[in-house]
This record gives structure tokens, sequence and C-alpha cells, in this order.
């Protein structure tokens, strides 16, 4: 008889650490998943950027993408990028004069940046392949 209550405790704690693992996963799970949260959520009246791919009437540049906006959109799937915005270099116009020469054919993506639920601030510019600047 006080053998079976020994095997019987042993059983017991074996379940029992059994259901204290699983209990570790949880917690670790769901502090792995608040820290993503916090990470990617963008703070209470943060500012957030996001990446609509225009297609369609909507858009006045062809149906079809671009090479550039393909190649644009490849670089980007599956990454983080980080969008760096500040006054050109006093000499910007030999710059895209330059640029432009020896892109020769390449095909600019158009990039239009509204404010949401501002239809006045709309702001215009070309993007493309740089190796440097």
């Amino acid at each position: 008889q006080l053998e079976q209550e020994v095997v019987r405790l042993r059983a017991e704690r074996v379940a029992s650490e059994e259901r204290a693992r699983e209990a570790e996963a949880k917690l670790a799970g769901r502090r792995f998943l608040n820290a993503a949260r916090q990470v990617f959520q963008p703070e209470a009246g943060g500012a957030s950027l996001a990446i609509d791919w225009a297609v369609g009437a909507q858009w006045p540049g062809p149906r079809d993408s671009g090479q550039c906006v393909q190649h644009l959109r490849a670089c980007l799937e599956g990454r983080s990028a980080a969008l760096s915005i500040g006054p050109p270099p006093p000499d910007w116009r030999a710059h895209l004069t330059l640029g432009l020469r020896r892109l020769g054919n390449v095909e600019p993506a158009l990039l239009r940046l509204h404010v949401r639920d501002s239809p006045a601030d709309v702001f215009l510019g070309f993007l493309w392949p740089s190796p440097t600047f």
C-alpha cells in the first residue's frame, strides 16, 4: 500500500512538471507577442507610414508596373527599410541632371505621399535605383 502511494505521488509529480513546462512555454510566447506588439505598433499619437502599391485608374502612370517599381517592390518584400527625409544638397539640380544622364532608359517610380485625412497635403517625387548619392 505504501508502494502504491509512492507510485501515485511520482506520477502526480511528473504530470505537474509537464503542466509547469507547458505554462512556462505559454508565458514565454505571450511575452514574445507583447514585445512584438510594442515594437511594431505605432505609439499612441505617433506617425506611421503605409506603402500602397498603386495600380488602376487612380494612378497617373501606365497600368503595368514599371521596371523601377518592380525592382523596389522586390527589394522591400519581407524586409524593413528606413526613409530619410531632408533638404536637398545645394547642387541638387546638377545631381538630378547627372543622375538622369547616367540612368539612360531607366524609368523611375513616382512617389505620391499624402497625409491621411488631409487632402491638401500631397507631396510628389521620383525614385530610381542609385548606387551612391
